[in-house]
């Protein structure tokens, strides 16, 4: 279903954010970081894991592009996948006093999802139940995705 009541452009920016957190996580050395308290991985296994991550995330911004109603769904999956690894951040940062690379764009993505959830609502895209199943569906997939830091990646 094609909508064309929302600001998919706004929604497209916030999306954006999760570009910067990688980029951040990339150059401020997250792979040694999660290292030294989870799993052992690599700069390579992050850009290969990222690389499969960002092909998905380019067909949903298609989709919201585009103004259907599945990506603005998948949007907000993601949306909330980023909220949930902001939080990983921000509790990682607290718990081991130090740097978690990532905190910084993270503590930009959590406010900045309030913008999302207006843009969203004010449009009426996605029911309540839509937003809930969606958020759920993000943080499984968000802790899906922490605890592979637990698995020692081979490449």
């Amino acid at each position: 279903m094609k909508t064309t009541s929302i600001n998919t452009k706004r929604l497209l920016l916030l999306q954006s954010l999760g570009i910067l957190h990688c980029v951040e996580e990339y150059f401020f050395g997250f792979s040694i970081w999660a290292t030294t308290h989870f799993g052992t991985t690599t700069q390579t296994w992050y850009l290969l894991s990222h690389l499969f991550l960002t092909i998905i995330l380019a067909v949903i911004a298609i989709y919201v592009f585009r103004g259907y109603k599945v990506g603005i769904y998948w949007a907000w999956v993601v949306q909330t996948l980023l909220v949930t690894n902001g939080l990983f951040h921000i509790f990682t940062t607290i718990l081991w006093r130090e740097y978690s690379p990532g905190i910084i764009s993270q503590l930009v993505v959590i406010p900045i999802t309030y913008l999302f959830v207006k843009t969203i609502r004010k449009a009426n895209i996605l029911s309540a139940n839509e937003m809930v199943t969606a958020s759920l569906l993000g943080t499984v997939i968000s802790v899906l995705i922490l605890l592979t830091l637990i698995i020692d990646v081979p490449v």
